[in-house]
């Protein structure tokens, strides 16, 4: 200690001798007596350490401050710190905090202070080195642990602590399985026996973590094995709290069940009745037919086309893909055969064959045919050619205002009062659940869609 501490020189002599380190601070965190330990330690002299700012003596500087004010509040605390020496070293401490009252007792000047004693457990790490990584540890969001291969906590980062609500210092040298439930135990094992007989090199399993106060929550964990020139040294891993994602999860499972129950409605309790009319219409325009009932058999034409757009826009994107081969030319004319108009025309110049779910290609295509169809003259050219990581569809007709390119495949979106406005939303839909990309671009001739990202065979 320095010569003007206030301790007596037997004391002194008795803080110098002891093994562990010793450290007081004021009431601002700042250090005003240590012992012969912390200076040889940290290779400062006592010169140094007089006026070392505390931002030089802790790796994280703040938190040591709040401890202390948590000590002059409560009188008494536990915490883990990083101690960095003057050249550059880093050892992990764990301290027991005690508030002093120096000499001069009440009403004296003298403000109050903490004394922090402390023990080096940098060697419960594995190795002084690897607190060199702990700057970048320590910044990580999630929480990051290191074990031995008998399962005994050897690291854990702040992050981890702070989820776990306990210090580091109750959480080193303990056994893992004290900390999460015994169904975590067993699926962790299954998954470190993997790694074991080579089966994986990283493991993750999503569980419930416990928290030191019993709160539970999901979190995923993955972990890998540590091996070096004695074998298996143990497991690292890290653990990220997951409930946001749970929770995003649970709602798109309910959207899902809601857009299934939708497509039931669509399919049952609309097209039935449609059927129906669509019945007694034929029979009646067999015993008199007139425009009258040409208009209706349109009206029912468009309920119809209303009801397969929802239905394959509710449907489209959620299924599991299964792609196969599919020859792009012969299924354009199989769909050119479904949207044709007399007048109309399609060119293929393409020969490519490419990986997709046939039926989803499928309605793609035929919504941008009968997009082309509807919107440009009677005696329209449509054509479908190849790009280097995909294809295009372009038509001579009117084209697409810049102005709409943005908003075509919104849903409810037509310029033409006969379109559904789902047309081309199912167009990206399917696009998109290949991981396909399309997009509207400039053509001197009409509208031109271009689809990107299609893998060819």
């Amino acid at each position: 200690m320095d010569d003007d501490s206030p301790v007596t020189s037997e004391a002194a002599s008795l803080v110098d001798a002891v093994a562990d380190v010793v450290a007081v601070f004021d009431e601002s965190g700042r250090l005003i007596e240590w012992n012969r330990t912390l200076r040889e330690a940290t290779g400062y002299t006592d010169e140094a350490l007089s006026s070392l700012p505390t931002t030089r003596l802790f790796d994280a500087p703040e938190r040591a401050v709040e401890h202390v004010a948590d000590t002059l509040e409560t009188g008494e605390t536990r915490f883990d710190a990083t101690l960095v020496a003057a050249d550059g070293t880093r050892f992990d401490v764990e301290f027991t905090a005690t508030t002093w009252a120096p000499p001069g007792g009440e009403g004296s000047d003298e403000s109050g202070a903490v004394v922090c004693v402390g023990r080096d457990v940098t060697d419960r790490t594995g190795d002084r080195g690897f607190t060199h990584h702990r700057t970048v540890l320590e910044s990580l969001p999630d929480a990051v642990y290191a074990i031995e291969s008998d399962g005994t906590i050897v690291y854990v980062n702040e992050a981890y602590a702070a989820m776990k609500g306990v210090s580091r210092g109750e959480l080193l040298g303990t056994d893992v399985d004290e900390w999460v439930t015994d169904e975590t135990v067993d699926a962790a094992d299954d998954l470190r026996a993997e790694l074991a007989h080579g089966g994986r090199d990283v493991a993750a399993i999503e569980y419930e973590f416990v928290t030191g106060s019993g709160e539970r929550f999901p979190a995923e964990l993955r972990f890998g094995r540590v091996t070096g020139g004695d074998g298996d040294l143990g497991r690292v891993g890290t653990i990220r709290d997951v409930t946001d994602r749970v929770e995003r999860e649970r709602q798109l499972q309910r959207q899902n069940e809601r857009l299934d129950e939708f497509a039931s409605i669509v399919s049952h309790d609309l097209r039935n009745p449609l059927n129906v009319a669509e019945g007694w219409l034929e029979l009646a325009r067999g015993e008199h037919d007139s425009d009258q009932l040409a208009a209706v058999a349109g009206a029912h034409d468009r309920m119809r086309s209303l009801v397969d757009d929802l239905l394959a826009l509710a449907r489209h994107g959620r299924a599991d893909l299964d792609p196969t081969a599919v020859s792009l030319p012969g299924l354009a004319e199989r769909c050119w055969e479904a949207v044709a108009t007399p007048e109309a025309t399609l060119a293929v110049e393409t020969d490519t064959t490419v990986r997709a779910v046939e039926s989803q290609l499928r309605r793609l295509l035929e919504n941008l045919f009968r997009n082309a169809v509807e919107h440009g003259p009677p005696d329209v050219t449509v054509t479908v050619g190849e790009l280097s990581d995909g294809f295009f569809v372009v038509d001579d007709g009117p084209g697409i205002p810049p102005e709409q390119r943005d908003v075509v495949f919104d849903s409810g979106f037509s310029t033409s009062p006969d379109g559904t406005g789902f047309g081309l939303r199912i167009v990206r839909e399917v696009a998109e659940a290949h991981g396909w990309t399309v997009r509207v671009v400039d053509d001197a001739d009409g509208a031109r869609f271009e689809v990107r990202g299609v893998a060819a065979v």
